[in-house]
């Protein structure tokens, strides 16, 4: 079982019992600390992981008593699964699928409650924050795959609820996972909303991408500075829902725009490259991060229910629980309930992580060597593979 000084021994750790792959990075054990010894840095790969000052810590535990990995919650059934669409259809055409999300956001800001979720900030790191106006929706609309700044974002949820706002946490399983944990205790105005998370990649995997764009970019102007972007979208779905596209509009106005099966950081991440260590053994696969719902892409719903595709969008949503929103958010969507093994079929992702790829410690080692972020950088030639043979043949004689 893994212990506070899995914590404490994590960052710089020679032992192997200690594995990056324990630890999903929700910085619970971060904002709990009262002393405040406990700090998250990043490592070679850009993904951050918990370093302690032991000179300050008191061994109070909290840590370790926090730590979702640690203390792994039971896997769950949802009570209702249904597919959900928005009938707003500007709200759903700016969404990753069918627009829940908004709509529950929507609800709960209508009762002077606060709605957490990610964002872009001004240099394109994503990043959790909070919003209580209903203009400010844009912000959290559509998905962005790369793992979030948490920063404080536990401890101002619990501000919010002792005041007796009401709070809605959106976030990866592993974050709302941690967010409960650091609770330690249960608030009756706080909702909480995962997403069937396929898993999640480094900023400096995405800030590398976006490097490479502005270089492209620097190279067809002819300018001597990158430009900045005025706007991202993962999932543009000019050419519909199926064949989204990723989307950047630069700030003289001009439009990237490129099918997700030919974009080279859309390609790694959907072959599992560069995922976080912990994604490929997720612990909170199954719904076991107890979130109240959880939303999915209907992926195969042209196979169940044609009759409500139209390729603008269907959203999966998971009723995790019986609590007081479900009502409410059904009488504001467009529902049909559906199998919940038919959903599985066509995302895995519900129920099982990826295997880690054969190569993704060399994409890593080319990134740290500056290689520029394109096709070439995903794919291993002839000298990769032969010099990973031969690594591979020493570390087991070895």
């Amino acid at each position: 079982m893994l212990t506070r000084k899995f914590v404490i021994c994590l960052f710089y750790s020679d032992d192997d019992s200690y594995k990056k792959q324990d630890c999903c990075g929700c910085a619970a054990c971060v904002q709990v600390c009262p002393k405040q010894c406990i700090e998250m840095r990043a490592d070679n790969e850009g993904f951050f992981y918990p370093k302690v000052c032991t000179v300050n810590c008191t061994n109070c535990d909290l840590c370790e008593k926090v730590c979702p990995v640690i203390n792994k919650n039971e896997s769950r059934v949802p009570v209702n699964t249904v597919a959900a669409i928005n009938t707003d259809e500007n709200v759903r055409m700016k969404s990753s699928s069918g627009g829940v999300f908004s709509l529950l956001a929507k609800i709960v800001i209508e009762q002077d409650g606060v709605v957490f979720g990610v964002r872009f900030d001004n240099e394109w790191n994503v990043i959790h924050d909070y919003i209580d106006k209903e203009e400010d929706l844009d912000h959290f609309c559509g998905s962005k795959y790369v793992q979030s700044h948490i920063g404080n974002a536990f401890s101002q949820v619990r501000s919010y609820l002792q005041a007796g706002r009401m709070v809605l946490f959106s976030g990866t399983p592993c974050q709302v996972a941690g967010l409960y944990k650091y609770l330690r205790k249960d608030y009756g105005n706080l909702v909480t909303v995962d997403f069937v998370c396929h898993g999640v990649p480094s900023q400096k995997v995405w800030q590398s991408y976006l490097n490479c764009e502005l270089k492209m970019k620097q190279g067809q102007t002819g300018e001597g500075e990158f430009k900045s972007f005025k706007k991202i979208s993962f999932r543009n779905k000019t050419n519909g829902w199926k064949k989204y596209n990723i989307e950047l509009i630069f700030s003289d106005s001009q439009r990237y725009m490129q099918y997700f099966a030919e974009n080279p950081y859309m390609i790694g991440f959907i072959n599992n490259l560069y995922l976080r260590p912990s994604c490929y053994h997720c612990a909170f696969r199954s719904f076991r991060s107890h979130s109240n719902f959880t939303l999915a892409d209907f992926w195969g719903v042209e196979n169940i229910h044609p009759e409500i595709d139209d390729d603008k969008g269907v959203s999966v949503l998971f009723v995790n629980d019986n609590n007081a929103y479900v009502e409410k958010l059904l009488n504001r969507i467009s529902y049909k309930k559906v199998s919940f093994d038919d959903v599985v079929l066509g995302n895995r992702s519900i129920v099982s992580s990826y295997d880690c790829p054969q190569y993704r410690h060399l994409f890593f080692k080319k990134l740290s060597l500056g290689f520029d972020f394109n096709l070439s950088i995903l794919k291993p030639n002839l000298f990769d593979r032969v010099m990973m043979k031969i690594e591979r043949t020493f570390q087991n004689k070895c």
